[in-house]
């Protein structure tokens, strides 16, 4: 599934840094193959992984807004039951 089958609106979202690193991430990190062994960008994270949340955080933001009203419901309902779990329990999960 993706954002769209969910949003009526076209939206544009800015994830300058994630497209940054997206090919990197999906060769090195995601999938267990020989590329990983010619790697020639290394992968800290300590100074991206902040930017990272901060534009996934806003997207999500943009994506829950523009849901319409049945789906939105069933998101919240959904991060509402979350929140009850020990592993969710201190995120801060939007939810309109």
């Amino acid at each position: 599934m993706l954002a769209k089958d969910f949003v009526s609106s076209r939206i544009r979202y800015n994830l300058r840094e994630w497209r940054k690193w997206e090919p990197h991430m999906n060769t090195n990190l995601f999938h267990l193959n020989t590329s990983r062994t010619r790697n020639t960008r290394s992968w800290e994270g300590h100074t991206e992984v902040l930017q990272l949340l901060k534009e996934f955080q806003a997207t999500w933001k943009l994506f829950f807004d523009a849901l319409p009203p049945v789906p939105r419901a069933e998101f919240k309902d959904e991060i509402e039951f979350k929140r009850t779990e020990s592993e969710f329990a201190d995120l801060d999960l939007y939810a309109g």
